[in-house]
């Protein structure tokens, strides 16, 4: 018997146009699951607001705090990624590969040695990394996402390819936020250098000024579209941007010009760019309140200014200047040296003001001096201790910073001394271990983050809470220590 079929489409199945569309459909599963295994969907990264309070000189420096831990890169352009758990202290390489030898094998997201990171900025709940490789005779900068738990590491973005030939120092140009990230704009200093110059690469004002290139790209990260920010991508006549500075849709920076600095204000939107008009002798020092308001210093003096763009007005606002400084010391036969406490005073001595830089963390305005004229005598006139040994006072305080409000009103004084407990020393071993490598003595810093103010230093960084900064005396305790490899400096 013969099987006939009452309807055509009964067995549509064996239709042609039908077998098509099954053979089309499974292929496109087939490539899907391609797509799965070997480069993960990626999900709408979500905009974010940077951090004034973040704002550093070089991205090393940046704090890359979540929710549970901290995240640190060991040392200088080398990929060896931490995270350190903020409830047991636990330090481990950002990497949940098992069996991974973290030795930087390409697999390896916490150590993977093709990429040589520039800057780094914790942002979206991950961590990304501008870097560059090398691949046959091309370098290449790229752009990394890592997942916070080491579980992925992806390239989001080459902004900028030239062949390697001549080229033997990749960087990012000396004394520059490395990458600034900000509503999903990632602004990202690049320079290299070629090897035919005689100076030092990292040291430009020693250097011949053509062997020095940079440039300026800007990314978006929601189509990943690059933009560079010179009719050359790179050039030696491109100027860096130094202080990348971010607030609502608009992006500052300075750019040094004839033995002058210049303050930019860019729109991250339309990519309109305007010189801000501040007085003559701007220093490089600013900061962006609400209304646009930027406060910045001069170069010389001990005076901030107030510029309003509304009228273009630049107002002078009064600091304190001149202040009775007084601090409690004990002798320790131990170290031979002052020890600070804040028990209360016994000698006073009178401080003339300076302004050293300015912070803010969005709701108020820190501005700091690092003591550099005061010396502290005492009065001890035994065998021991000979009378009248200077002793210098910025050995022992890091910072006076004076706290202002939104309306510029002076509210409190904090001073900052060396937290020698926080970080299990006397004075003595401190000592040592601040400027036993003098490469290294510069990079400490106070970060102002919302309700937490961080105290950042080459090997460790300590926090303390904004109500005790507030109230004159920062309770620092360990944060986060590294797990550190001493190299050569490369700032």
């Amino acid at each position: 018997m013969k099987l006939t079929s009452c309807h055509p489409r009964t067995h549509s199945l064996y239709h042609p146009r039908a077998l098509l569309l099954l053979i089309f459909t499974m292929t496109l599963l087939s490539l899907a699951g391609c797509e799965k295994a070997g480069n993960p969907v990626r999900q709408p990264i979500v905009s974010e607001d940077s951090l004034q309070g973040n704002a550093v000189s070089n991205s090393y420096d940046r704090i890359m705090a979540s929710d549970k831990g901290y995240y640190y890169n060991e040392f200088p352009y080398v990929m060896s990624l931490h995270y350190q758990d903020a409830a047991t202290g636990k330090d481990m390489l950002l990497c949940n590969k098992p069996e991974c030898r973290h030795d930087g094998n390409q697999y390896c997201v916490a150590t993977n040695a093709n990429y040589t990171p520039i800057a780094f900025q914790y942002y979206a709940d991950s961590i990304f990394v501008c870097v560059y490789e090398t691949v046959d005779d091309t370098l290449n900068y790229k752009l990394l996402q890592i997942a916070p738990d080491g579980s992925s590491l992806s390239e989001l973005a080459t902004y900028f390819t030239t062949p390697k030939n001549g080229i033997d120092k990749p960087t990012a140009p000396e004394n520059t936020t490395g990458m600034l990230i900000h509503r999903n704009k990632v602004i990202i200093n690049f320079s290299y250098h070629r090897e035919d110059a005689e100076k030092d690469a990292l040291h430009p004002e020693d250097m011949d000024k053509d062997a020095y290139y940079n440039g300026v790209a800007i990314i978006d990260l929601n189509d990943f579209s690059v933009t560079q920010a010179y009719e050359e991508a790179a050039s030696p006549e491109n100027m860096p941007w130094t202080r990348l500075t971010a607030k609502g849709d608009f992006l500052y920076y300075v750019i040094a010009e004839a033995h002058k600095n210049i303050l930019h204000k860019r729109n991250l939107t339309d990519g309109t760019d305007e010189i801000l008009k501040l007085a003559t002798g701007f220093g490089g020092e600013f900061v962006v309140l609400e209304g646009d308001l930027v406060v910045y210093t001069r170069a010389v003096g001990r005076s901030m200014f107030l510029y309003d763009p509304k009228d273009e007005s630049n107002t002078e606002t009064a600091v304190s200047k001149d202040i009775n400084l007084t601090v409690h010391y004990t002798w320790s036969d131990k170290v031979q040296s002052f020890v600070p406490s804040y028990v209360e005073e016994t000698k006073t001595d009178l401080y003339t003001y300076a302004i050293d830089s300015i912070a803010s963390d969005g709701e108020r305005l820190y501005v700091l001096e690092q003591p550099k004229t005061l010396q502290l005598q005492h009065d001890i006139d035994d065998d021991y201790h000979p009378a009248t040994i200077d002793n210098h006072f910025n050995f022992n305080i890091f910072s006076v910073v004076h706290i202002f409000n939104t309306s510029m009103e002076e509210t409190g004084t904090t001073y900052v001394l060396y937290p020698y407990e926080a970080l299990g020393m006397d004075a003595s071993t401190f000592d040592q271990w601040l400027y036993g490598n003098r490469n290294y003595s510069i990079r400490r810093a106070l970060r102002f983050l919302g309700d937490q103010i961080y105290f950042s230093f080459p090997k460790a960084t300590l926090v303390c809470s904004l109500q005790s900064f507030l109230n004159g005396k920062p309770d620092f305790q360990m944060a986060y220590e590294k797990q550190w490899v001493v190299t050569e400096d490369p700032y």
